[in-house]
């Protein structure tokens, strides 16, 4: 009998030191994948928390830098399963509702992006960061008052705030007709290329979003300075 019980403790202790064993190196290559996060080398940063998320299905922080990963290599869909994974396991997750909203927006599903900051909100009504995102996605819905609406709201909270009321300048001209939204998409992206030191491709947005919408004077104006610059 006495013999049997050792036996059993001697399984136990086993067991016991393997799962911590277990734990201790996912762990550490969990580590390993944000030190090449934060190296900014993705691809290896990917391929250890694909790892990690294998051996522990349950590891939030590794769904979540996997798609964090995903989204800085532009790979929306991918990241968006993986985002979604880690909801499942932590559903009410400000920034991880941020985070999915901004890769749906950045894929070009814009309804989807809605619904994810509309559950932003629910968890903090009055985040600015989540009310900006939420006026530029109804923007480019075409939901143009209820962007507007978003934008003042935002505005009562923080009167000062340089986006977001540059972004009300943008819905309400938007929903006046002053310029398209082909338009506006080009002028933004030409903004986009110009921070990325790509002037040639920000020029040739800035001359599509004039031909959309000749009487665009922001397009005019940034074209202008990025010659004389």
């Amino acid at each position: 009998m006495q013999k049997k019980i050792l036996v059993f403790l001697f399984i136990k202790i086993f067991i016991v030191s393997t799962i911590a064993n277990s734990a201790e190196d996912v762990t550490q290559i969990f580590s390993q994948g944000m030190a090449a996060f934060k190296a900014d080398e993705l691809d290896k940063a990917i391929t250890t928390f694909k790892s990690v998320v294998k051996i522990e299905p349950g590891f939030v922080d590794a769904h979540y830098h996997l798609g964090l990963s995903y989204y800085r290599k532009a790979k929306f869909g991918q990241a968006i399963t993986s985002l979604k994974r880690t909801l499942e396991l932590l559903p009410r997750d400000l920034d991880v509702w941020i985070k999915l909203g901004m890769a749906y927006y950045k894929k070009g599903d814009f309804g989807q992006a809605v619904k994810a900051y509309q559950e932003a909100i629910k968890i903090e009504p009055n985040n600015i960061e989540v009310l900006n995102n939420l006026g530029m996605a109804y923007d480019e819905l075409s939901r143009f008052d209820e962007a507007i609406a978003v934008y003042q709201f935002a505005l009562k909270i923080h009167p000062d705030h340089p986006q977001i009321r540059s972004n009300l300048s943008i819905a309400e001209d938007l929903k006046s007709g002053r310029y398209s939204l082909k338009a506006y998409r080009h002028y933004r992206r030409g903004h986009d290329y110009l921070s990325g030191n790509q002037l040639e491709r920000a020029t040739a947005e800035w001359k599509l979003a004039i031909s959309e919408s000749s009487t665009y004077t922001q397009a005019y104006l940034s074209l202008a300075e990025a010659y004389f610059n």
